[in-house]
């Protein structure tokens, strides 16, 4: 294998890689705002369960 084919591989190898983080960081992040920005839902429910937990409980 001549320098120029190893050095070509190498840097696709590496091309390919950082494409694949890059990816994995964007869905990363776009699953962190999306969780963040909905986090609001959750909080709701587990409050409103809360409160119905001790009218249950005197009941």
């Amino acid at each position: 294998m001549s320098l120029s084919k190893c050095w070509m591989l190498i840097f696709s190898t590496k091309m390919f890689v950082e494409s694949i983080n890059i990816q994995y960081f964007n869905r990363a992040f776009f699953e962190a705002s999306t969780t963040s920005s909905s986090s609001h839902v959750p909080t709701a429910v587990s409050s409103s369960e809360v409160s119905n937990v001790p009218m249950f409980s005197e009941v």
